[in-house]
């Protein structure tokens, strides 16, 4: 597994273990420490080009985000 594989999985765990409430505030601190754009970009690639066990993982990740309206 590649860093930026390993790292995407690990964010997209994150993630899904994210209660609804905290949401917006992770949104806001990746936001204040430009970690953001990086962490979608790892989750978009993830679900254009990953296993298809981890694309369904970045595509939830991503949804539970808000960035997928499904």
């Amino acid at each position: 597994m590649t860093d930026t594989a390993q790292t995407s999985s690990h964010a997209i765990q994150f993630i899904h273990g994210l209660a609804s409430d905290q949401v917006a505030g992770f949104i806001a601190d990746r936001q204040k420490n430009r970690a953001l754009t990086v962490l979608v970009k790892q989750l978009n690639t993830t679900l254009l080009n990953g296993p298809a066990e981890q694309r369904k993982a970045a595509r939830i990740a991503l949804e539970k985000l808000g960035f997928i309206d499904v």
